[in-house]
């Protein structure tokens, strides 16, 4: 799928650092929502969650959308590892639940996930601690 070859170049491009709360929050929205002011990525990202809801009453999709979440998940953990931190599956879940709630609210998607992801960042996608070396 050409939105999942998208976000995996996105991370590729990606240093790999420690970021704080804030730049990690910045960045997974950026992969995950992207910039809003153009009206054709509006649609997009309204297309992509069509999909997922549409795959649960077309059963034959469901394989395809299946796999494209697995990938679009891993590449989100990895972005999320590139930047010093774990990650678990709910954070992008917690991500797509603000967009949608955004999205159907009227207000702004990007806004509403950057508050979402930094109230949570620090829980479910704390700082890896590495062992120290002597």
């Amino acid at each position: 799928m050409i939105e999942v070859a998208q976000l995996r170049a996105r991370v590729n491009a990606l240093s790999r650092r420690r970021r704080g709360p804030e730049t990690t929050a910045e960045v997974l929205v950026d992969l995950l929502v992207g910039d809003l002011s153009d009206q054709t990525l509006v649609e997009q990202l309204i297309s992509r969650y069509e999909r997922n809801i549409a795959c649960t009453r077309l059963t034959a999709l469901r394989e395809t959308m299946r796999r494209s979440l697995r990938q679009r998940a891993d590449a989100v953990a990895e972005a999320i590892e590139r930047s010093g931190r774990a990650v678990r599956i709910e954070l992008i879940c917690a991500v797509d639940g603000s967009v949608v709630s955004a999205l159907v609210e009227g207000r702004d998607p990007r806004t509403a996930a950057m508050g979402t992801v930094i109230d949570i960042i620090d829980v479910l996608a704390p700082i890896e601690e590495r062992p120290v070396r002597i």
